[in-house]
């Protein structure tokens, strides 16, 4: 059967009077009751041109088609196939076969459409109804079935959890389903969380369910999983953070010099007294209480070596210590900077009452703390004498002869020549034939390093372009701290003196380097003498 839903004050009027019958439905608790017409048992109900009504199958012409002067087919004559099939005139040609409501057309045969077989369950029933199929519509049949109870117009829900008929262990807990019931292991939650209806632990306001013991003057805030009580303004917590305590206002100058009255959670102002607190005076022109400076008067309020600040309505004794001292809680005391772990000083630290002074050994002066070295030979203060040399090192100078070794002689440099002097003086070998000397010049080279030295000392170019070969050596001096290292320069050969090691001040060392320069028909030999002087300090 198929039932069309109508109001209450419809009479069906687009029905056959005869064929059709008002029944009233109880759907859903939301719409109780409802108004259907339904075509009696026998009857089936179609729609012509928008219009229902319910029609009987001998209505249902099934004859052979008629052929008018016009050559159309009329439903006289036309059998249309199918207990579903009724037979349609067209006012503008041929005849049709239609299907009636709860029929399909499936080539060209009216077949029954089977409602209950929809992909929603409870699309044309209830959930406590059965869909029955019939040839042309369905059935919507009570099924209470054993966990269903009929209550005369619809299957009522049976809660087996709350009447006792589940068998559910005692670790589970029963929850009611519509025609069922399912058991579930009990959940524990969490501290300030519960389970709720649908088996979730949700977070519990204690704030709400009046379970918070916050003190007097607090406010509860919930948190999740938890609570905390704060302390409504003009009160903070106590010490032990279990109690709200006033706070007391006047205690912080509310009231601009008048009298503050404190009451519990605020305060007010008494200004119809002419009465200032300490600290305050009384203007009569302003009216107003005004603040005591109590720095200003002769004699300080505060100790020996304390500095008075007024504030208002009152005043600070601060430490005032002079630079170099430090306060200790009850007077000025010296700093001893010396003992400090980076020491003002580079060399000696002295203290003294408020400072320090700094000293340098010999042969160095103070500059800002720092020592920095004397160039006697530069200032004229050395004690060379005539004919010899003064070559200023690290904290010192030396005296140096400018005489050279046996068979050798001082050269002469003259002003306009080509060579270029890399050292203070050369001595070169005295030759009747100089084209025929093969040891030819001994350089002297000086120089000073603080102590501690390491890396390069010295660095010897020669031109190769007209040379065969160059080779180089250390004929003299100690090969354990010093070493060469050669490098090749396009056209150039460098022999760099390097330190192997560490060197510690003070220390002289002499080293030789050897050159050995080969011609195409000669070769010549000369050394370059390195006087190395390591100072005691590293400044």
């Amino acid at each position: 059967m198929r039932w069309v839903t109508v109001p209450q004050s419809s009479s069906c009027l687009n029905l056959a009077a005869q064929a059709f019958t008002i029944v009233a439905l109880a759907l859903t608790p939301e719409q109780p009751t409802s108004f259907a017409c339904v075509c009696n048992e026998g009857y089936r109900q179609i729609s012509e041109s928008g219009v229902k009504r319910c029609i009987h199958p001998s209505e249902i012409t099934t004859r052979a088609p008629t052929t008018t002067t016009k050559g159309f087919i009329k439903c006289d004559d036309l059998d249309c196939p199918g207990d579903g099939a009724y037979c349609q005139d067209n006012r503008y040609g041929d005849a049709t076969c239609q299907c009636l409501p709860g029929w399909e057309m499936n080539h060209g045969i009216c077949e029954d459409i089977d409602e209950c077989d929809d992909p929603d369950p409870f699309r044309f029933c209830r959930m406590d109804q059965n869909c029955v199929n019939t040839p042309g519509s369905y059935e919507c049949q009570l099924q209470c079935g054993s966990r269903l109870r009929y209550n005369g117009e619809r299957c009522e829900d049976i809660d087996e959890c709350a009447d006792g008929m589940h068998d559910c262990g005692e670790s589970e807990e029963c929850i009611n389903t519509y025609g069922s019931f399912k058991c579930r292991g009990q959940i524990n939650c969490a501290d300030g969380f519960k389970l709720n209806s649908a088996g979730r632990c949700v977070d519990i306001d204690e704030c709400s369910e009046g379970t918070a013991s916050c003190p007097p003057n607090a406010i509860c805030q919930n948190l999740t999983g938890s609570h905390t009580c704060r302390c409504l303004p003009g009160f903070s917590p106590s010490k032990d953070g279990m109690q709200c305590v006033d706070i007391d206002e006047c205690a912080r100058d509310k009231c601009d010099g008048f009298k503050c009255i404190n009451t519990l959670g605020s305060y007010h102002c008494d200004r119809n007294e002419q009465l200032c607190k300490a600290g305050f005076s009384f203007d009569p022109r302003t009216t107003q209480c005004i603040d005591i400076d109590e720095c200003e008067d002769k004699i300080s309020p505060c100790r020996i070596h304390e500095k008075c600040v007024n504030n208002i309505g009152s005043y600070a004794c601060i430490p005032d210590c002079a630079p170099g001292m430090e306060w200790n809680g009850r007077s000025c005391r010296d700093i001893n900077e010396c003992e400090r772990k980076n020491s003002p000083c580079q060399y000696n630290c002295q203290n003294t009452i408020g400072g320090y002074d700094c000293t340098c050994p010999s042969g160095y002066r103070l500059n800002r703390n720092r020592c920095e070295d004397i160039d006697e030979c530069k200032l004229h203060t050395h004690d060379c004498e005539e004919g010899q040399m003064c070559y200023n090192t690290d904290g010192s100078y030396k005296c140096i002869n400018t005489t050279c070794d046996a068979g050798y002689r001082l050269k002469r440099h003259r002003r306009n020549t080509s060579h270029k002097r890399t050292s203070p003086f050369t001595c070169e070998k005295e030759c009747d034939n100089p084209r025929s000397c093969e040891h030819r010049e001994i350089s002297m080279n000086f120089f000073s390093f603080k102590s501690e030295f390491h890396g390069q000392a010295f660095k010897l170019t020669i031109d190769t372009r007209s040379l065969v070969s160059v080779n180089f050596d250390i004929s003299s001096g100690d090969k354990s701290l010093f070493g060469l290292k050669v490098e090749e320069t396009g056209s150039h050969s460098v022999a760099i003196l390097m330190a192997k090691q560490l060197i510690q001040g003070p220390g002289y060392h002499v080293v030789d380097i050897e050159t050995v320069a080969q011609l195409r028909n000669r070769k010549l030999t000369f050394v370059t003498r390195c006087n190395i002087w390591i100072g005691a300090y590293r400044f």
